[in-house]
Formats: structure tokens, sequence, C-alpha cells
């Protein structure tokens, strides 16, 4: 909410868990397979080497709900990776980080740019 004690400032929590309902209350009815697809991305990333020591690594939702903060430029860096964020923040690093999942985030929003602001 852009206060000084927010314990999540500079990142969007809301664009996060907004993912996350957009994924389990609409896209799931849009598409039966799409909870097998975003499990087989982040295997697919999981086996690459990616998102070691970040909560995109933990599971699949996590994995879709930070790509998407990604994907629209309100999540926070850290590199090294600090067990949440590693180095990947943008939709540009996220496209050249992990192809497979800007793909699939940007079938979903189809280029949608979005810019958050502080009131």
């Amino acid at each position: 909410l852009c206060y000084g004690s927010d314990v999540y400032l500079g990142e969007s929590i809301a664009v996060h868990e907004f993912a996350h309902t957009i994924k389990s209350m609409g896209l799931v009815f849009l598409d039966s397979n799409f909870t097998t697809t975003v499990e087989n991305a982040y295997q697919n990333a999981r086996n690459q080497g990616l998102w070691d020591n970040t909560y995109a690594g933990s599971n699949a939702e996590e994995y879709w709900a930070e790509g998407v903060q990604s994907y629209f430029n309100t999540n926070l860096q850290s590199d090294p990776p600090n067990g949440i964020h590693n180095h990947v923040n943008t939709r540009a690093e996220l496209q050249a980080y992990d192809p497979g999942l800007y793909a699939l985030i940007d079938e979903v929003f189809d280029g949608v740019v979005y810019t958050p602001t502080c009131p």
C-alpha cells in the first residue's frame, strides 16, 4: 500500500494474490489443463536449475504468482537470491531467464501493461 511501514514495500502483493485468484477462479475453468501446464513449466524450470533459493522455486502455485509479479514489473530483486527473490523482477528479465513461464503468462495477459502507482 506504499506506506513506509509496509513489510512488502517495493513490490505488489496485490498483483501476486490476484495472480493466484485469476488462476484458481478463472483460468482453470477456461482450460482444464491449465494447472498441469503450469506444473509442467515449473518442473521444466526447476530441472534447468532455475529459481533456486526463491519463493518461485517452492511450488508451482508460487512459481505462477511470482512470475506474474515480475511480468507486471511489481516484484523485488535480490542478487544473490535471498530465499524469496532473485535478480528477476521485470518482464524483460523474466523473458530472458525463464522463457517458458514468460510465454505462459504472456498468453494469458497478452502484453497488458500495468504501471503501479502509490496514492
